[in-house]
């Protein structure tokens, strides 16, 4: 409870470490709007996947995967709000179990002792 309790912000620490990574990884990228809500994403290495954001997928697949935004994810959301579209914070991407309210509610039960292995 002693990590719990001197954690700040919307993210445990390990969320907010992959956030991070990824946030630092999406510099590198360049989005362009392709229609409706996808997102052409380029890359340093002529790397390319198509970021949808209506459906909040990216054909990485790694947001997919790990519910985390990835740098093509994070590189779109910046181009959007660069063109003045409504995209909030950018933690709202993320999925809510890398949320230290959902990690504090997790470990906020106890269990009470037991006599033994029988009981």
């Amino acid at each position: 409870m002693k990590v719990i309790n001197e954690c700040t912000g919307p993210l445990t620490p390990i969320g907010e470490r992959l956030l991070q990574a990824n946030i630092s990884s999406a510099s590198q990228y360049t989005a362009s709007w392709n229609g409706v809500s996808k997102y052409q994403v380029k890359g340093p290495w002529h790397d390319q996947h198509v970021v949808d954001m209506g459906q909040m997928t990216c054909s990485y697949r790694k947001w997919e995967l790990t519910s985390m935004p990835c740098k093509h994810a994070i590189a779109t959301i910046n181009e959007m709000a660069d063109n003045s579209k409504k995209v909030g914070e950018l933690y709202t991407y993320v999925h809510k179990v890398y949320w230290l309210e959902t990690w504090k509610s997790m470990y906020s039960f106890t269990f009470n002792p037991i006599k033994g292995s029988s009981m």
